[in-house]
């Protein structure tokens, strides 16, 4: 967060962009995946959204 505010103020881009964010969130997605499914899955299952049965998850239990 620091780097963000840092970046903004400064005029720089940030040390990790969106697209750093993004794969590090669909890392851990895949992570998660894999847990439930019971097999390894690769990160580009999950940023492709060919794999989402975990996230299925976490959407139904907000609308709970």
């Amino acid at each position: 967060m620091h780097d963000f505010v840092d970046a903004i103020r400064n005029g720089r881009k940030p040390e990790a962009d969106g697209a750093v964010g993004l794969r590090s969130v669909a890392l851990i997605y895949a992570v998660m995946e894999s847990a439930l499914a019971r097999r390894p899955v690769l990160v580009r299952d999950v940023l492709g959204g060919s794999l989402h049965a975990y996230q299925d998850k976490v959407e139904a239990a907000q609308m709970a």
